[in-house]
């Protein structure tokens, strides 16, 4: 949401009443000396209690002194949250005796990380007495660029001349924002992540996670191919060779490229 706002104890504001929790801290993770809730949204709108519980779920799991978390790492780690989320409001709604059926919660948000990672969830839904679907969609414009039309005003714009080849990004929005481009509606209880044009899901980072694996096995044979050598040298022109042969390697047998 635009214009959601919260203050970090110890500011200003710190007299303001706590919202109270709406993530299991012992469900997401956390550190046990950062416990205590840093960030209270400024007003009383659900949108700044959720903001200000996500940004206390990150601040208990990552010490950023110890190093910024990775994308991936941040984009399971949300997942986990915005479940939680989702399921703590159903779980509020049976509290106060609402069918299952008649709770149609609503909660999209968008979540940027610097300049070029974005983070994006979909929980779509309408809101009582209204026909108007809340959801998320997005478009991937990439090179070659094309004549793009409004769907709610008459005018178009050919993205041609304003772009280059090597320009790309995606563009988010609760509903499509243009008649000739293919926008793709998010599904229920999605999380995205949208890092300098690309899209990516849970798949990418798994795709990665298995990647780093396959290295540091590769690199674990080496070292131990090279104890088993034992006193014998890979300058050793005869033993290097053998090694670039079965690795497939096309220079040194220790370069992971």
């Amino acid at each position: 949401d635009a214009g959601v706002g919260c203050t970090v104890e110890g500011g200003d504001d710190k007299g303001l009443p706590p919202t109270p929790p709406l993530i299991n801290s012992k469900s997401v993770g956390g550190r046990p000396s950062h416990s205590s809730r840093r960030f209270n949204p400024v007003g009383g709108t659900d949108s700044e209690a959720v903001f200000a519980e996500i940004l206390n779920a990150l601040d208990r799991r990552f010490d950023v002194s110890e190093g910024l978390p990775t994308s991936c790492q941040l984009y399971e780690f949300l997942k986990i949250v915005t479940d939680e989320i989702v399921e703590g409001g159903k779980e509020h709604a049976r509290s106060l005796g609402e069918k299952e059926s008649d709770y149609q919660p609503i909660f999209n948000f968008l979540l940027c990380c610097g300049e070029g990672l974005q983070f994006a969830f979909c929980y779509p839904g309408k809101r009582p007495n209204s026909s108007v679907w809340n959801s998320l969609h997005y478009t991937v414009r990439r090179h070659p660029f094309k004549k793009a039309s409004l769907v709610d005003v008459d005018y178009d714009v050919n993205f041609a001349d304003l772009t280059t080849p090597g320009d790309q990004c995606c563009i988010i929005a609760t509903k499509p924002l243009t008649a000739d481009e293919e926008w793709i509606e998010m599904e229920k209880s999605e999380l995205l992540m949208f890092e300098y044009g690309e899209v990516f899901a849970k798949s990418r980072c798994q795709e990665e996670e298995s990647r780093e694996e396959e290295t540091t096995k590769l690199v674990q044979d080496l070292v131990t191919l090279e104890q088993c050598v034992g006193n014998m040298s890979f300058d050793s022109p005869e033993i290097k060779a053998r090694l670039m042969g079965s690795q497939g390697l096309d220079d040194d047998p220790l370069k992971l490229g």
